[in-house]
């Protein structure tokens, strides 16, 4: 039998509280499955390996590396590259939930490191396969230290002003992600108000400055993630979200008199 169906069978007669010699019996050819972890990984990236395979092998995966608390860099690195190229929508998703779901167990260090490749991820040409990282990197992020936090954030005011419509429009909604899962934050790290409300400020700076863009694309992309991801968000509530629009709202009267005055 293939490991996702040992898997499942395991998971099965678990559920159906058999007699523990059976149990036993599928909990063995899981071990040995496990055992070839490396087959696992490489049938994820093979065309010719069906999409529900697949989808039970990233589960077998993730429950196994949070388990056993090996080679999480690693697992995290394959979610990450079946993000980038799976040509399966739903594969693509699952991996990023799963990404989502390693982050904790990894280092900082490893943390910094996935993020950056999903960065850099977002600068591949096909579109149909960047489009999907954004919801994920933005997540993501928000695992890593203030200090690392800080400096990405700084790094993506510069490369926004730097790079082409789509990566600029790819950036705005990896904010956009972010912003509307911030509050998490400040259960994980941010203990300070002030600098937690100053990276507030300036992620939401990052996408008013989309409206000022010079392409119409990133202009609406901008328009777009404020209205959809941020306050269509379900994980804001309504008190988290009036305090995003008034932040918004003093920056774009900001705006409106530099405008103004312009004109």
């Amino acid at each position: 039998m293939l490991p996702a169906e040992n898997y499942l069978n395991m998971k099965i007669v678990e559920l159906l509280d058999l007699d523990e010699s059976i149990v036993k019996k599928y909990i063995e050819f899981y071990r040995r499955d496990i055992e070839k972890i490396q087959y696992i990984f490489l049938s994820n990236l093979k065309t010719s390996t069906s999409g529900i395979i697949k989808k039970i092998q990233i589960e077998l995966l993730l429950e196994h590396t949070l388990k056993s608390k090996q080679e999480e860099i690693y697992t995290a690195l394959h979610f990450c590259n079946i993000l980038k190229v799976s040509g399966i929508e739903d594969i693509r998703n699952l991996a990023g939930k799963a990404l989502v779901n390693l982050m904790p167990s990894l280092s900082f260090q490893q943390r910094n490191d996935i993020a950056i490749e999903l960065l850099r991820a977002l600068e591949m040409e096909d579109y149909q396969f960047t489009k999907y990282i954004p919801y994920y990197l933005g997540q993501l992020i928000l695992y890593l230290t203030p200090n690392e936090l800080e400096e990405l954030v700084d790094d993506l005011i510069e490369k926004i002003k730097q790079s082409d419509p789509k990566l600029s429009s790819l950036l705005l909604r990896t904010v956009g992600i972010a912003i509307a899962n911030y509050p998490k934050y400040r259960e994980r790290f941010s203990k300070k108000e002030k600098s937690f409300e100053n990276r507030l400020s300036k992620m939401i700076g990052i996408l008013l400055n989309g409206f000022v863009h010079y392409n119409l694309k990133v202009k609406q992309t901008a328009f777009r993630v404020i209205g959809k991801e941020i306050f269509g968000s379900r994980h804001l509530n309504l008190e988290e979200k009036n305090h995003i629009f008034q932040l918004i709202a003093k920056k774009i009267l900001t705006l409106i008199i530099i405008f103004s005055k312009g004109a």
